[in-house]
């Protein structure tokens, strides 16, 4: 099933995060527990919500022209925290995430601003992500922050 409504994509990310945060709620609350931790259990529920696509985590590589390559964003081999996207099928990739947890550096913070903008940038050779997250995850779920980029632009931030 194509996913075309930004809408249906946000829901879709709400039910991943709010399963990560029902999963063990004290493992975020209490002992603070690591970012890429984190990012496996939402890229584990994001598989279930994106039944039709492939979820990577820690995602290096691009193919254009037909040739495999290390992601460059910013003149630097870079990884993306999680991506979603429809292999082998010529079109862009879909969905790309960073995340970041409360109290990271604004330094940091900005970096994945920016990759986000060239991930999802409509320039030649660039990633062509539909859409990119950047998403603050936060001690409960209702605190959550998030910004969401397309075409090289921040488009929301909520």
């Amino acid at each position: 099933m194509e996913i075309d409504n930004l809408k249906e994509i946000k829901k879709k990310i709400g039910a991943a995060l709010k399963k990560v945060y029902e999963e063990k709620p004290s493992l975020i609350e209490k002992y603070d527990i690591c970012e890429r931790s984190l990012m496996h259990r939402f890229a584990f529920y994001l598989q279930q919500e994106f039944k039709d696509y492939w979820v990577d985590c820690e995602f290096n590589k691009q193919v254009y022209e037909g040739k495999v390559s290390s992601k460059i964003i910013n003149n630097r081999k870079r990884f993306v925290d999680i991506i979603v996207t429809k292999r082998g099928t010529g079109f862009g990739d879909f969905l790309c995430f960073e995340l970041k947890k409360n109290g990271a550096k604004r330094k940091d913070i900005e970096e994945d601003r920016k990759k986000l903008k060239e991930l999802t940038s409509c320039l030649p050779r660039s990633f062509q992500y539909e859409y990119g997250f950047l998403i603050f995850f936060n001690k409960h779920f209702e605190n959550i922050k998030f910004e969401i980029y397309e075409k090289g632009e921040l488009i929301e931030n909520a």
